[in-house]
């Protein structure tokens, strides 16, 4: 068992998802940590000013739900941090990819393409966001770090574009680990946060989740039918790859 022969794409996506699942657990654990301190000052504060009226003494019930309210809310804070940070880095090499790539007849095509990947993320991106209910400064923020990583990329591709050859094999070598960094965090923020907590934890009638599924599946459909459309060019740094690893 060689380099070229071991499916490394696959094992460095599997090592990211349970990275991204071990720092979304510590993330949602600083978070907790955070709020349940800063929620029992705020009522000292307010106690000290004369706002709080009697003290009220909540139901197991209340208690509860306020329980269930406030780790739902840790969560989607977590996985929208994660889900930043996946993106963020798979952008980058996005813009790279097309900084560096001096015929326009792929510029074209490449740019069409990005403009309908980034809008997609950036949906998905923006909804975790609003569910999250994150300030106004920390949602500025993560939107401007999403918008501006494709260009950086860009910027970084043209700088690098003379000496830069992406067909090489190290370049491959690299951008293969970084995509397959990406495609593990994404993997996992789909199957497990994004589509875990809509099909499986929300509450649903029965005809919005049939249209859900419906959605689900027709967009596999279509994402599995241009898996046939990789172009030359593609198999053909996949083959440098191949025989550099081969050589180690």
């Amino acid at each position: 068992m060689g380099w070229p022969s071991y499916p490394w794409a696959s094992l460095i996506a599997t090592l990211a998802a349970i990275g991204v699942m071990a720092l979304e657990g510590a993330i949602s654990a600083i978070i907790t940590k955070h709020v349940q301190v800063a929620v029992p000052a705020a009522e000292l504060l307010d106690q000290e000013a004369g706002k709080t009226a009697a003290p009220h003494t909540l139901t197991a019930t209340e208690s509860a739900k306020l329980e269930v309210e406030r780790s739902a809310r840790v969560r989607v804070i977590a996985v929208a941090q994660v889900l930043e940070t996946g993106v963020a880095i798979h952008s980058v090499f996005i813009g790279i990819g097309l900084g560096v790539e001096p015929r326009l007849s792929v510029v074209q095509p490449l740019l069409i393409a990005l403009c309908f990947h980034q809008a997609f993320e950036g949906f998905a991106l923006g909804a975790c966001l609003l569910k999250a209910q994150m300030r106004r400064v920390a949602f500025s923020t993560m939107a401007a770090v999403f918008a501006t990583t494709t260009p950086l990329g860009i910027v970084i591709g043209l700088a690098i574009q003379a000496t830069y050859d992406p067909a090489s094999p190290t370049a491959l070598a690299v951008a293969g680990c970084f995509d397959s960094i990406s495609a593990g965090i994404l993997l996992y923020l789909a199957f497990v946060s994004l589509m875990g907590e809509d099909f499986l934890h929300a509450q649903h009638a029965r005809s919005e989740l049939a249209v859900k599924y419906t959605g689900l599946v027709l967009g596999v459909a279509l994402i599995s039918g241009g898996a046939n459309s990789i172009p030359r060019a593609a198999r053909k740094a996949e083959q440098h790859a191949r025989a550099y690893f081969a050589e180690l």
